[in-house]
C-alpha cells in the first residue's frame, strides 16, 4: 500500500536526520505537536514495531498522538518502496485507559504541527488541564471552534456530580460491583442485593458518573463530538453522510408502509428531511434513532399495533421512544406505543419527523444541543429532571457515530460547547476498574449522645453538642474501614470533624459531624459494639457505644463470649442461647466453642457441635454409654426405623441403636437385624420366634 504523509513545518534536512536514525525518535521541539489518524479499519496496535508482536489493542479509523517511530525489528521490507517498514510509536484514551503501542506507516497518516499563537489566546477561558488536549484538535482540524460554556448552578464538579447521584438519575448495564451504586434505591442493605431495573440496568456509582462528566475523558478526536453543537447545516449534513450512518443497520433501506408519504425511498432521504424540518443535525438524529432500537431495530420502529380502544388496533412508530417508560419490557412498549398514537405517528415519516420537530423544540431550542447536555443538564441545575437519558454512557455511545462521519473532514467548520466546571480536581476523574467489590462506603451506624439528626446512611452531615470529652460511635458494612482520625481536639464552640469512610473498591466518602463544644475536650471516635464493666455491686453490666442496656444476647469481652441477660452477665446460665441467626451453647455463662455433646433445652434434647447447635446433623450419636438417633439435629426418643449410618444399617428403637435380633419391616420389604443390624451380605435360612425365614442378601424372601 502507498504510503500517505502530511508533513507541516518540517524541513527537508530535519527528515533525513531523523531517517537515517535507526533506534526511536522523538519530536524535536516541545511545542510541537506530531499526530496520526489511522484511517483504516480493524488495524492491530502491536507491542513492538513487527506483525508478530503481540497485540495491544485494535482499532478502526483512529485518532492518535504520536510519540516517536522505529524502523521494523525484523527488518520486514515495504513492497512499495523496498525500504523497511517504519513503525510509529503511538498513544491514545479509550475507556479501558491508555493504551501505547505501534502502527505500520502504511496504515497511519501523520501530521506534525506547532500551535500558532491566536489560538493559545483563545485558550485562556478554558482550565489549564484542558489546554494540551485542544491544541491537539486545533492542530488536526484547524477550522473547529471549541466554546468554553461556564457552569455557574453548582459550585463544584462534584456538586455537579452529585446532583446525578441521586436513586435511578443515572443507571448502567453492568455485571461488575465496583460500577454499580449503593445510594438510596439503589441496593437493598437487609438482603445484600442490588437493584435493577427492567433490562438489567443498575444505579451508576459516583465514580462512574463523574467519569463521564469530566471533559477531560473526552477533548480527543474519537470522542470530542459529545460536545458538538446539533444543529442542522445543509452543507455539511448531506445525504450520503446520513446513509453513511445508516449502512448495516435496519434503515439501510427504503420506508415499506405503503401508507407512508415516502413509501419506496431511503430513509436516508426522510431523516435528512426531518433535520431541515426541525433544525437539528440530521447525522444526530440517525445516530440517535440507531441508538434507541439497535441496529435491527424494535417493534416501536419497525411498527407495533396498538389497542387504542377494545378490539381496535392501529400501527405506530415511535423512532425516538418518547414516553417509552416503564418498569417492564411490556410497559415501555405500551406506553411508548400510547404516545405514538396520540400525536398520530401511524407511519415512518411522521414518527422521525415528529419526534425530529419535538427533540429539537425540547432540547436544541432550549441549549441543551450537545449529547452532554442532553443527557446532563448541568447548566440548568432546576431543570435536572429535564435529560434524555438514563444511561451513564449514553453522551459517548451516542456520538460515537458522528466520529465515524466528520473523522476524515479535515477543513469543516464545526462549534463545540464544552462545559468548565468550578473546582475541577487536580486529577482527571478515571473509570472505576472492573471488579466484584462494593462501593460499601457508609457508616452503618453512628451514634453520640446528642448527635442530630438521627443517623442515616445517606444523611453525610450532623450536629453534636458536648460538655465535655465524648465518644462517638461507629459500625462498618463489611470491608469497608474507616479512614479518619481517631480523637479529634475539640475547642470551645464550633469544630468541624470529617469522618472518612473507605469502600473495598478503594474509593472514600466523607461525613461531616459539626461539634459544638462548652470547653476545650476531645472526640473520640471508636467502633461500635458492647463491653462488659464490673460496677460496685459486684455484677458485670452491658454497655453499648457507652450506654448501659437491657439486651440479652452473647458479649465478647477480652475474646471470650459471655450469656448476658437483661443487660447483666449470668454466671450460672446453662443454656442455649439465638446470636446472628445460629443457637450457642453456655455453660456457666459462657460459651463453650470445645464441647460437642446432647444438650436438654425446653423439654428437647439438641446435638451440640463445637459450642453450635447442628440443625442439619442426621447422625447416630454416642453419649452416656448409648447410641442415640439424631435427625435434623434432635434426638428422636420415638422414632423406630432402620438408619443408615457411615455406610451400615442400624436398627433404631425409642430413639436409640438396639442390639435385638428381629424381622423388621422397612420401607415395604422384612430385613433380617441380627444384633441390631442388617448385613445386606447374609443369605441363608434363620428361626426368629420359632419361625423360619428364607434370608436374601439382608431382605426376606
Amino acid at each position: 500500500m502507498k504510503i500517505t504523509q502530511k508533513i507541516v513545518a518540517f524541513t527537508l534536512t530535519l527528515v533525513l536526520i531523523i531517517c537515517a536514525i535507526p533506534n526511536l525518535t522523538v519530536n524535536p521541539k516541545a511545542d510541537t505537536i506530531k499526530l496520526g489518524y489511522i484511517f483504516e479499519t480493524g488495524v492491530n496496535i502491536r507491542k513492538d514495531a513487527t506483525t508478530s508482536s503481540d497485540k495491544v489493542d485494535n482499532v478502526s479509523k483512529w485518532n492518535v498522538t504520536v510519540l516517536g517511530s522505529k524502523a521494523d525489528t525484523l527488518g520486514t521490507k515495504n513492497p512499495d518502496t523496498g525500504k523497511t517498514f517504519i513503525w510509529y510509536k503511538i498513544t491514545y484514551t479509550t475507556t479501558s485507559g491508555t493504551v501505547t503501542g505501534y502502527v505500520r506507516e502504511d496504515l497511519i497518516t501523520v501530521t506534525e504541527y506547532t500551535p500558532d499563537e491566536a489560538f493559545k489566546k483563545s485558550l485562556e477561558a478554558f482550565p489549564e488541564s484542558y489546554h494540551e488536549a485542544l491544541t491537539k484538535l486545533h492542530a488536526m482540524y484547524p477550522n473547529w471552534k471549541f466554546t468554553a460554556d461556564k457552569v455557574t448552578g453548582y459550585s463544584s464538579f462534584s456538586k455537579a456530580v452529585a446532583a446525578q447521584d441521586s436513586e435511578y438519575i443515572k443507571l448502567v448495564e453492568t455485571n461488575y460491583n465496583s460500577w454499580r451504586s449503593m445510594r438510596n434505591k439503589c441496593y437493598d442493605w437487609s438482603t445484600g442485593k442490588f437493584i435493577t431495573t427492567d433490562g438489567g440496568r443498575y444505579g451508576a456509582s459516583t465514580e462512574v458518573i463523574a467519569y463521564y462528566m469530566d471533559p477531560r475523558n473526552f477533548l480527543n478526536a474519537n470522542d470530542i463530538y459529545i460536545y458538538m453543537q446539533q444543529s442542522y447545516d445543509s452543507t455539511t449534513q448531506t445525504l450520503e453522510g446520513v446513509q453513511k450512518i445508516l449502512d448495516g443497520t435496519f434503515l439501510s433501506g427504503k420506508v415499506t408502509d405503503k401508507n407512508d408519504k415516502y413509501y419506496g425511498k431511503p430513509y436516508a432521504g426522510v431523516i435528512r428531511y426531518a433535520g431541515s424540518k426541525s433544525g437539528v443535525n440530521a447525522y444526530v438524529l440517525a445516530s440517535t434513532i440507531i441508538q434507541e432500537h439497535g441496529t435491527k431495530g424494535t417493534s416501536l420502529s419497525k411498527g407495533y399495533s396498538y389497542e387504542y380502544d377494545e378490539g381496535k388496533t392501529k400501527k405506530v412508530y415511535n423512532f425516538f421512544n418518547f414516553g417509552a417508560s416503564g418498569t417492564t419490557s411490556a410497559a415501555v412498549l405500551k406506553n411508548g406505543a400510547k404516545y405514538a398514537y396520540n400525536e398520530g405517528w401511524l407511519t415512518p415519516t411522521e414518527s422521525i419527523v415528529g419526534g425530529a420537530t419535538k427533540y429539537g423544540k425540547n432540547y436544541i431550542a432550549i441549549g441543551q444541543n450537545t449529547y452532554f447536555y442532553k443527557n446532563y443538564n448541568v447548566l440548568n441545575p432546576d431543570k435536572i429532571w429535564h435529560q434524555y437519558a438514563q444511561n451513564v454512557a449514553d453522551s459517548l455511545s451516542s456520538s460515537r457515530s458522528l466520529k465515524n462521519t466528520y473523522s476524515e473532514l479535515y477543513d469543516l467548520s464545526l462549534t463545540f460547547r464544552i462545559p468548565v466546571f468550578d473546582n475541577l480536581p487536580t486529577k482527571v476523574s478515571a473509570l472505576p476498574a472492573k471488579s466484584d467489590k462494593y462501593n460499601n462506603y457508609y457508616f452503618d451506624k453512628l451514634s453520640a449522645t446528642g448527635l442530630s439528626p438521627a443517623y442515616n446512611r445517606y444523611t453525610n452531615k450532623y450536629t453534636l453538642k458536648v460538655t465535655d470529652d465524648t465518644e462517638l460511635f461507629y459500625k462498618l458494612p463489611a470491608g469497608a474501614t474507616y479512614a479518619g482520625e481517631a480523637t479529634y481536639d475539640l475547642v470551645k464552640g464550633k469544630n468541624t470533624v470529617k469522618l472518612k469512610v473507605k469502600s473495598q473498591t478503594g474509593y472514600s466518602r466523607t461525613y461531616t459531624v459539626t461539634v459544638t463544644a462548652d470547653k476545650v475536650a476531645t472526640l473520640t471516635v471508636k467502633p461500635s459494639g458492647g463491653t462488659l464493666k464490673k460496677e460496685s455491686d459486684g455484677k458485670w453490666y452491658y454497655y453499648v457505644d457507652g450506654a448501659k442496656s437491657t439486651e440479652t444476647t452473647l458479649v465478647n469481652y477480652s475474646g471470650k463470649w459471655f450469656y448476658v441477660k437483661d443487660g447483666v452477665w449470668d454466671k450460672t446460665a446453662n443454656t442455649l442461647v439465638k446470636y446472628a441467626s445460629k443457637w450457642f451453647y453456655v455453660e456457666e455463662g459462657k460459651w463453650r466453642d470445645d464441647v460437642t455433646t446432647l444438650f436438654k433445652y425446653n423439654g428437647k434434647w439438641f446435638y451440640i457441635e463445637n459450642g453450635k447447635w447442628n440443625s442439619s446433623a442426621n447422625i447416630l450419636y454416642k453419649f452416656n454409654g448409648k447410641w442415640f438417633y439424631i435427625i435434623g439435629g434432635k434426638w428422636d426418643n420415638t422414632a423406630e426405623t432402620l438408619f443408615k449410618f457411615n455406610e451400615k444399617w442400624f436398627y433404631i428403637k425409642g430413639g436409640k441403636w438396639s442390639r435385638k435380633t428381629l424381622i423388621f419391616t422397612f420401607s415395604g420389604k422384612q430385613f433380617y437385624v441380627q444384633d441390631g443390624k442388617v448385613d445386606l451380605t447374609f443369605s441363608g435360612t434363620v428361626k426368629i420366634d420359632g419361625k423360619t425365614y428364607k434370608i436374601k442378601h439382608g431382605k426376606v424372601v
